[in-house]
């Protein structure tokens, strides 16, 4: 095994915080402006299709290495009860295990 546990972990404590950062800035223009709240959410979801596409599409190394930061993802969301973000999480664990399916099946 190469590497430490604190190798093997920072791709989730990475996700982890930029999850909640990403949260804290929506509320902050969701706060300040309903309309570019909403715009802001639109950029995210846009965002979230097309690391799907990404991932849909990615190499072995690059599948293996977002195995971590997806579950995180999907962890965080079921944490503090974002239920969009919990179901774009499921999806994008159900595409990557797709993939990896693909890829090592």
């Amino acid at each position: 095994m190469k590497g430490s546990i604190g190798e093997l972990f920072r791709p989730v404590a990475t996700t982890a915080i930029a999850y909640a950062l990403l949260l804290v800035l929506g509320f902050a223009i969701q706060l300040a402006s309903a309309y570019w709240g909403t715009w802001f959410s639109l950029i995210l979801i846009l965002w979230q299709v097309s690391y799907l596409l990404k991932l849909s599409e990615g190499t072995r190394r690059f599948t293996k290495h977002e195995v971590l930061p997806a579950f995180t993802t999907w962890g965080m969301a079921a944490l503090l009860q974002q239920p969009l973000d919990y179901a774009l999480g499921l999806v994008a664990v159900v595409v990557l295990a797709a993939r990896l399916f693909e890829l090592y099946g």
